[in-house]
Parts: C-alpha cells; structure tokens; sequence
C-alpha cells in the first residue's frame, strides 16, 4: 500500500495533484490512499505521525498557518 500525503491551501491545485495520483496510480496494480488537506492543522500532523508505512509527501511550501518546510 502506498499512501500519499497531500497539502495545499488552494483547492483547485489540491483536486488537480489528487487527479494526477489516480490517473497514474489506477494503471499500476498497488494499493494507494490518498489523505488530502488544506491546510497544516491537527488532522495533518495526525497523519504524519500515523505509523502508516510508504508515505509520500506533496506539500505547499506556503499556507495561511505554516511552511511545508517546517
């Protein structure tokens, strides 16, 4: 299973990265989750602290509250 880790503040770009992931994950024969935000808050620190395994992240670099760098 692979689970990807998804972060951004601007919705349009958000349904367009989790688009990508199913057009190209549905061609391949892994399992995949996608957990999808808007922004860095309790929820997503959950998940990044889930002990799920083969996380893939793709975050913004700038949202209202925090950097995906930190």
């Amino acid at each position: 299973m692979i689970n990807f880790v998804v972060c951004d503040d601007n919705k349009k770009i958000l349904e367009k990265i989790i688009e990508i992931i199913n057009n190209i994950m549905i061609n391949n024969k892994f399992e995949y989750k996608i957990y999808s935000f808007t922004d860095y808050d309790d929820k997503f620190t959950e998940a990044i602290n889930d002990k799920i395994p083969n996380k893939i992240y793709i975050l913004d670099v700038e949202t209202p509250s925090k950097s995906g760098i930190d």
